[in-house]
Order: structure tokens, then C-alpha cells, then sequence
């Protein structure tokens, strides 16, 4: 009856893997598939090599392979399944360069622009992903009525090059390590027709490193370039470990024909533990940094160690009450989360020591702890008796989910810490050197994390944590009509309504609106830019203050509206075909200043109100993506021809993404650093629209109760070239650089066994 399941915590998007099983005969299946750039094409047209794009963001070469298989332990009673599978993804980013003879060093080196796009393409480093997943599954019946099952998995996900761009050369990537466990163990119990009880308990290993390319990069300072964004030399190293073990008890109880209809009572209790501790290190401990190649400041760091305990308790009650056409859903959701930072220690930065000492932290509580009651209601309703047309509608409320140390790491002062300050580079060596480096409190750039530069000695913290703290909070409301046509073919359309609000963020204590004041400001741009008009931004007419306090921002909330309209045609005649559209709008909306800026910054705030919410993307290296995109179409159909040969197709357009063309700042007074200042509302300026074709011809081979399947996939049918991103400061001498493109079209062949 729509989005109102208790047993989901959160109004995200919750995903039920359901793996396979054995039983009385033995069956398997293996595979391989193979994607090659030999099977490929180039997209790439010198329009776009002159606007930045050297090289294309080939397939180099992908293998996909792996079996699995299960039957008997014993006939009747017990049965075992496992799994083996492989990817080997081996791709190309755009003008991300071996640093070999023969090869342009970057984008902007002429002989990136000399060479053929085959050749420019063959300079490229290969950014390998590798995952190794492996499965081992047994259940059985223990005795009447009771299943018990149990599946482990072990998956090892390596790259060589996390955050590959033309940004971040090879030296600046990480190598991605981190074998994972999980187990999970379940029991399910039948005592009646009108009673089950269930039971499961899960393990996840959760850990994994980011790692220096070579380990004496930890002694190397990287540069980064704050016009181009370009980091060169080293970067940094982290290492994460995130076990999450959760326990979950559940019973569903049926009564027909009892008070009024026929219901379905549903009650459960989940517990889950998720501590968490990671450790950085910076390379070099200092980053040295230019502006369009121009010396300009040194950022010192301070390694982070963090440790952090985490539980969540959950109960949860629903009843499905059914009569005659209407259906009813109500129920509710407790769910308490409470975290706490344990204790751990880090040593001083070794150059400027007296800017940022070492620190023994004994740990600390927030002293909040969220209890959050969630209604969830949900009705559908069979307009004429048939069950082809049906009417459905929710409403919901939804509490976030929390990570460790959301609460308590407002006071742990363990975390990353940094401060700049003004950087000469007397010799010229663009390595950072004391002596080139004005220490003074007054020529503080910028500072960041649970750090006071008025008091770096502090062996803690002035930071705290509201009392009255909430937690972010969802209200939903859903509508959908489904209606079937004929026999085979379905249609639905569903509205969706979200509202966000109780957000929260570690305000700075000691400063408000009245303290930032307007500067007008022309920047010079690049011959490349869109435009360059002048701009005004805010600095504070006081030093930025280092005391924070983690408290709700008051007056910010987001909407949410989204239509959907899905066709649906069932394989029937020798045909099948799914059509999706999607309408989506989020909306930020800033009351004040208050909910918006950490520090009451007013700088971009008429940028941001009332349009469109898109953060830029996160993650396993990707950047300078905002995901937003209003309109979404998909088409798909697979057609039976002749002999038995499948043909498919997938189309797919979208909306482009946010294109937020943009200006750096110069250094703002107070030690409030630079801000990014936008030309347009948000959301106002796009990429173009991404529209590509795939197709696969596919045919089975039967011999008796085993199969051969063949196929052949293209990818990107039509060898479209978007542009995916490009280099948004407009004052860089990059500006408007492209820095991706969608991937050219590839096939990919594979073989599919079946016994």
C-alpha cells in the first residue's frame, strides 16, 4: 500500500537480495563475458579535443566471469549453494596520463593536442577495478515446521587508481583495498496456519583503506593548483573499519473474518551495532598551494584517529486489515540511536607543532540520545471489483539514520584538523619551507574541524551539542493508480510528496549575520570562460570564532514532488516492453541565513533559495557531479524472432545534470578562506541531455536439461559523445575544460552455461 513498510527505517530506498538456493537436484550455471576496446569505437571529435577532451574515457577491457552451483546435503532436509564470480574493469579517464616518454603530462601539454585521439588514448593509465565475490549458502528443516539458513559471503574489492581525473594524477590516487566478510544466519518457525515467528542475525566486516600510491608519499607535500584544482605529487591515506552486526525477531499473525475483516498483525524488534574508527594521515603534512600557478598559502594538517561506539534499538507493530475492496495498512516504528566517542590520541603536526599539538582524548558523550515514533499509514482500494484497477495512498513519517559519531563527534577534537596560512615560496621550489610561511593568528586563511586557532593549545574542546537536538525528519505522502489492460499489459501512475527538515550542523558560537559584511568584486577571467561578471561576497568584520555547537538549522527545509507513469506489456506473442517516465523537482528553501551557512555566511544564499537541491557527488573518486535531473525517460523490450534469437534494447534519456558554473573568491578577511561563487540560481544552467541505445542479440542451445546461451551486447548504440563535466571555475585558465565524456560504443560477447 505504497512507502508505509514499519520495517523500514528510513524513506530511502531499501533493497531485499534474495540469493539462490539448493535443493533436490543438482544445477548450476557459469559464465563469461568479455568487453575489449578492439571491440569498440572512438566517439571523440576535435570540437571536443579543443575544448579540453584529449582523450576519450575508453572500455579498455572488462571480464565477467564466474559459476555457481547447488543440490543435497541431504534429499529432502537439507541443501547447500555456492558462487564464484569475477570482474576485471579495466577503463580509460579522460586525460588521465602515464607519466611515460612519448606521453603529454596533461591536458594543457601541447603534445596532447599533436597526438591522434588512437594515440592520445593509448597514453592513458588504466583505472582497474577488480572485484572477487564469493558465496557459501546451506539451509534446511530442523524439525517440523522450523527452516534455518545460513550465507556467507566474502567480496574483495581492489582499484589502483581511486579519484583517477585529470585532476588527480596516478601519484595522487589512492589504491582502494578492503576484504569483507559477512554472515547472516536465519530461522524461521511455523507454528500454525495463522502464526510465524522469524528470527536472523547478520555480520558484515565493513572495513577497507585508502592508500598512498608508494608508502613514502607519506613524506612528499602535494600542490594543489586552487584555480585548475589540479593536485599533483601525493595526497593523503585513510584507513576504515565499520563492522555492523544487527539482530532481528519478528512474528505475523493472520486472523481472518475477526473484527470487521480479515488481518495480518505484523510485530518485530531489531537491534544493531555499528561502531566505527578510521585514522588519515596527510602527506608531507602540509599541502602546498597556488592559484592559477601563483604561490599563495600553506595548509597544515593534523592526522585524524577517531573512535566511535554507535547502537540502535527498534520495535515495530503493523496490522493489514483487508474487506471486501479496501485494504488498510497502519502501524508505527520506535527507533533509539545513541553514539559515543571513545577515546584515542594523535601526535602534533611535525612542522608547526605550536599551531597543532598533539592530543590524548579520553572520549566524550553528546548527551542526546533520538527516540523517534514514526506513524505509517496506508490504504488501497479495488475501484470496481475486479483487481484491474486499483487506487492506493500512504502517509509516512521517516527518521534519519544516523552514522557514528553524528552526534558525539561535535566534541571529539581527534578529527582532521587543519589551518592555513600565507605561503611566499622564496626559493621557488614550490615545496613549503618555514620561513616562507607568515605564522601570525591575524594571517589565518582558513581553519577547519574541532579546532581553535585562538587557543591551539587546547588539549580538547570548547565545542557542544544543542540539548534540545531533533533528529532530520521525513513526512511523505504517495498516490498511485494501477490499472491493468487486458491480460498482459499494465499501466500505473503515482504522485510523490516529501518534505525534509530538522537538518542539522555545527554552527560556529560567536558570530551572527550582523558580523558579515559586502565586497564587490571583478574577477578576471579565463579567454575560455562563459562569462565573468562582477560578483559580491561577504567576509566578517571579526576572526572567524573556533567554538562550534551542534544545533538544528532553523528555517531550512527541502521539498520533494515526483510523478511517475510506468507502462508494463508482459512477454506474450513473442514480445515484452517496460516504459518508464519520471518527473522529479527538490527544492532547498532558506528562511534565514540561520539554517544556511555554519558561520551566518550570506555569500550565495539568494544562489541557493527556492532551487534546485543538488550536492555534488561523493564516492569511490567521483566528483564535480550534481545529480539532479527532472525528467527521466526508459524504454525497454525484448523481441523473440525467428529460430529463437532474443533481441533487446534499452533506451535511456535523462535530463543534464547541473552545470554550476562558478568563480573562486579571493582569500576573505577573518580567517573565513575563499568561497565559490556562483553565476546562475542553481539549477539553472545544465549539460546537455544524455540519451544512448543498448542492444543485445542473444540465443539458447538446449541439450536435454542443459543450455548454451550466446550473446552479443553494444553498448551505446549509437556512439553518442556527451559531455558528462567540465571544469567549472571560470576564472582558471581551464575554464569550461571538458573533463568527461560519456564512453564510446563497445560490445561485449559472452557465453552462458547452464546444468
Amino acid at each position: 500500500t505504497g512507502g508505509n513498510d514499519v520495517t523500514q527505517q528510513t524513506g530511502g530506498v531499501g533493497i531485499n537480495l534474495v540469493t539462490k538456493s539448493g535443493s533436490d537436484t543438482i544445477r548450476g550455471s557459469g559464465r563469461y563475458y568479455v568487453t575489449d576496446q578492439e571491440l569498440g569505437s572512438t566517439n571523440l571529435t576535435e570540437e571536443l579535443r579543443r575544448q579540453g577532451a584529449r582523450t576519450g574515457a575508453p572500455i579498455q577491457n572488462i571480464k565477467d566471469y564466474g559459476i555457481e552451483g547447488g543440490g543435497p546435503i541431504y534429499r529432502g532436509r537439507a541443501w547447500f549453494w555456492g558462487s564464484y564470480s569475477k570482474q576485471d574493469i579495466k577503463v580509460g579517464v579522460v586525460n588521465f596520463f602515464q607519466k611515460v616518454a612519448g606521453c603529454p603530462v596533461n591536458a594543457a601539454d601541447p603534445l596532447a593536442a599533436q597526438l591522434s585521439v588512437a594515440e592520445a588514448n593509448k597514453c592513458l593509465n588504466t583505472d582497474l577495478t577488480t572485484l572477487d565475490n564469493y558465496n557459501i549458502k546451506g539451509n534446511g528443516l530442523l524439525f517440523s515446521g522450523n527452516t534455518f539458513t545460513w550465507h556467507s559471503n566474502f567480496a574483495d574489492k581492489i582499484r589502483n587508481a581511486r579519484d583517477a581525473s585529470d585532476t588527480r594524477p596516478f601519484e595522487t590516487t589512492y589504491i582502494q583495498v578492503g576484504p569483507v566478510w559477512t554472515h547472516k544466519a536465519s530461522d524461521r518457525h511455523v507454528f500454525s496456519d495463522r502464526l510465524i515467528a522469524d528470527a536472523a542475525y547478520a555480520y558484515v566486516g565493513g572495513g577497507f583503506a585508502l592508500l598512498f600510491q608508494e608508502p613514502g608519499n607519506r613524506q612528499i607535500q602535494p600542490l594543489l593548483d586552487l584555480g585548475t584544482g589540479r593536485w599533483e605529487r601525493s595526497f593523503q591515506q585513510s584507513e576504515f573499519d565499520r563492522p555492523a552486526t544487527s539482530v532481528q525477531l519478528s512474528s505475523t499473525y493472520f486472523m481472518p473474518a475477526r473484527l470487521g475483516g480479515d488481518h495480518a498483525f505484523k510485530v518485530g524488534y531489531g537491534y544493531r551495532d555499528t561502531p566505527a574508527t578510521s585514522s588519515t594521515v596527510y602527506g608531507g603534512d602540509v599541502t602546498a598551494q597556488t592559484r592559477n600557478g601563483v604561490p599563495e598559502r600553506a595548509r597544515f594538517w593534523r592526522s585524524a584517529s577517531t573512535d566511535y561506539a554507535m547502537s540502535t534499538h527498534s520495535v515495530f507493530a503493523q496490522d493489514t486489515f483487508t474487506r471486501n475492496k479496501l485494504t488498510v495498512s497502519a502501524g508505527v516504528r520506535w527507533d533509539r540511536q545513541d553514539d559515543e566517542a571513545l577515546a584515542s590520541a594523535v601526535d602534533s603536526n611535525p612542522i608547526v607543532p605550536q599551531w597543532l599539538p598533539g592530543i590524548s582524548f579520553t572520549g566524550a558523550d553528546a548527551g542526546v540520545v533520538f527516540s523517534n515514533w514514526s506513524p505509517r499509514i496506508g490504504a488501497g482500494y479495488d475501484l470496481f471489483g475486479t483487481g484491474r484497477t486499483v487506487v492506493r495512498s500512504s502517509f509516512s513519517v521517516y527518521y534519519g539514520q544516523i552514522a557514528p559519531g553524528s552526534l558525539s563527534g561535535t566534541l571529539n577534537p581527534v578529527s582532521a584538523a587543519s589551518i592555513s596560512f600565507p605561503w611566499n615560496d622564496a626559493n621557488g621550489d614550490r615545496f613549503v619551507q618555514l620561513n616562507e610561511v607568515t605564522l601570525l593568528r591575524s594571517a589565518v586563511i582558513t581553519f577547519d574541524g574541532n579546532y581553535n586557532p585562538d587557543n591551539p593549545a587546547l588539549l580538547g574542546t570548547t565545542n557542544t551539542v544543542d540539548s534540545g537536538l531533533k533528529n532530520d525528519r521525513t513526512v511523505e505522502y504517495t498516490g498511485t493508480v494501477d490499472h491493468q489492460l487486458g491480460s498482459r499489459m499494465a499501466m500505473s501512475f503515482s504522485y510523490i510528496y516529501r518534505k525534509y527538515s530538522d537538518f542539522r550542523f555545527d554552527q560556529r558560537v560567536g558570530i551572527t549575520e550582523d558580523n558579515w559584511l559586502p565586497t564587490t568584486y571583478q574577477p578576471t577571467c579565463a579567454a575560455a570562460a562563459t562569462a565573468c561578471p562582477q560578483l559580491t561576497y561577504f567576509q566578517p568584520n571579526i576572526s572567524l570564532p573556533g567554538t562550534q555547537r551542534l544545533v538544528n538549522r532553523g528555517g531550512y527545509n527541502r521539498n520533494f514532488n515526483g510523478v511517475e507513469a510506468v507502462f508494463t506489456k508482459r512477454m506474450s506473442d513473442r514480445w515484452m516492453v517496460d516504459a518508464n517516465y519520471a518527473y522529479n523537482s527538490a527544492v532547498d528553501n532558506f528562511d534565514s541565513v540561520q539554517g544556511y551557512s555554519t558561520s551566518f555566511d550570506p555569500t550565495n544564499l539568494g544562489i541557493f533559495s527556492g532551487q534546485q537541491y543538488a550536492v555534488e557527488a561523493g564516492g569511490s573518486g567521483i566528483d564535480n557531479v550534481f545529480v539532479n535531473a527532472k525528467h527521466l525517460f526508459k524504454l525497454s523490450g525484448v523481441y523473440v524472432a525467428p529460430w529463437d534469437i532474443n533481441v533487446g534494447a534499452f533506451y535511456n534519456l535523462r535530463q543534464g545534470y547541473l552545470f554550476p558554473q562558478r568563480i573562486l573568491s579571493p582569500n576573505r578577511a577573518g580567517g573565513s578562506g575563499t568561497a565559490n561563487l556562483y553565476l546562475d540560481p542553481f539549477g539553472a544552467s545544465r549539460y546537455d541531455k544524455l540519451q544512448t541505445i543498448d542492444m543485445r542479440v542473444g540465443k539458447r542451445f538446449a541439450f536435454g536439461r542443459r543450455s548454451v546461451e550466446a550473446s552479443v551486447d553494444l553498448f551505446n548504440l549509437g556512439n553518442v559523445n556527451t559531455v558528462l563535466t567540465r571544469n567549472l571555475n571560470q576564472a582558471a585558465a581551464t575554464a569550461n575544460s571538458v573533463t568527461g565524456v560519456v564512453s564510446p560504443r563497445v560490445a561485449r560477447i559472452g557465453v552462458r552455461v547452464i546444468f
